[in-house]
């Protein structure tokens, strides 16, 4: 089991990141010093207006994913099929419904998360299929290029996720966990890999007091917080790769993400590809009265994949899981986002000039 994430602040430590004001500047700097332009601060007042007025677009690309080289459609192909079942999910949901009646416990309610097009697999943390491994679309050196951000969500003090993408792509790896003691966590040597002490959850909340810390390995010794908090936390602008497996709490973890078309979806910091495994049954007391009961429905499975669609995201790998049959492995990657500050400001400077 993978337990929810994490985080210990680890002082001291400057993480790699995106900084998007310093990216604005040094994208502008270059363009004034290229002109030569004896108007510069008139230029740079119209970039400046136009990155605070550009309009939000719902609907806009994600032309700033690194995984779109991965894809085996165009982002607009991608886009069509999304919104093609946005516009059958009533006919979906019926077909669900007829296909898992009497509710058998297989994979079959997780036929709402329909597959669109294919990519570039690699297989992250072992061979393909085992307990730890994940399928991932175009993690390695050839899509990804630094800087880039890889958070790992859970993970019990296993690693061979963490050493995998370590060896395959030059990116800064962070991992959360808040399950049991912080001293039995103990992070291979690698100066771009972090542990933070820390759960991902839908709000933040404190640490449990001492004495209210159960002595199990699975009990929660740290705070929980936010995805949000986390990433403006350690400062990072973009999120390149997301993996969780949290046994169930993934329900209210994507409930507390933005669809597009929310006021918070153009700051809010969401991951290009997620690496999630979906259950129905789990033995979190806090989500379900009994481990052998089922807790969601077909009708679950359709509205969790109508929000992965208005977050931008579509299903482009999905792997049941052949040990667990209330369990299965999606891969998504964001075809729609809102645009970087620097993709506003490549903008702004092609239209001044």
């Amino acid at each position: 089991m993978e337990m929810s994430s994490t985080v210990h602040n680890e002082l001291g430590h400057q993480p790699k990141h995106r900084n998007s004001s310093t990216n604005i500047q040094t994208h502008y700097d270059g363009k004034k010093n290229a002109k030569g332009s004896g108007d510069d601060e008139n230029d740079a007042d119209s970039v400046d207006k136009a990155v605070v007025k550009a309009p939000y677009d719902p609907n806009r690309l994600c032309t700033q994913n690194q995984y779109a080289k991965s894809l085996n459609m165009t982002l607009s192909e991608y886009a069509v099929s999304m919104d093609t079942w946005m516009d059958n999910k009533v006919e979906f949901e019926r077909d669900q419904t007829k296909l898992t009646n009497g509710h058998p416990h297989n994979w079959d309610r997780f036929s709402a998360f329909q597959v669109m097009g294919e990519c570039t697999q690699n297989c992250i943390g072992g061979p393909c299929r085992a307990d730890v491994s994940k399928i991932t679309c175009g993690v390695d050196e050839e899509v990804m290029k630094a800087p880039c951000v890889v958070y790992s969500i859970g993970g019990n003090n296993q690693w061979q996720f963490e050493n995998d993408v370590l060896a395959k792509t030059p990116c800064e790896v962070h991992t959360f966990d808040c399950t049991g003691p912080k001293e039995r966590f103990v992070k291979p040597d690698n100066d771009r890999l972090h542990f933070h002490h820390v759960c991902l959850g839908s709000k933040n909340v404190d640490a449990p007091a001492p004495e209210d810390r159960l002595d199990s390995v699975q009990s929660v010794h740290g705070e929980f917080w936010t995805l949000r908090k986390m990433q403006q936390t350690l400062n990072h602008t973009q999120i390149d790769l997301f993996k969780v497996d949290i046994e169930g709490y993934e329900f209210p973890m994507f409930e507390a993400w933005p669809t597009l078309t929310e006021i918070s979806a153009a700051t809010a910091v969401l991951p290009m590809q997620v690496l999630v495994e979906v259950h129905y049954q789990t033995h979190m007391p806090e989500l379900s009265w009994h481990r052998k009961v089922d807790w969601k429905w077909s009708n679950d499975m359709v509205n969790l994949q109508k929000h992965f669609i208005k977050m931008g995201y579509a299903v482009v790998v999905r792997d049941d899981n052949r040990q667990c049959p209330h369990c299965t492995e999606l891969t998504l990657v964001r075809m729609r986002c809102p645009a970087t500050a620097d993709a506003v400001l490549a903008d702004a400077v092609s239209v001044i000039e």
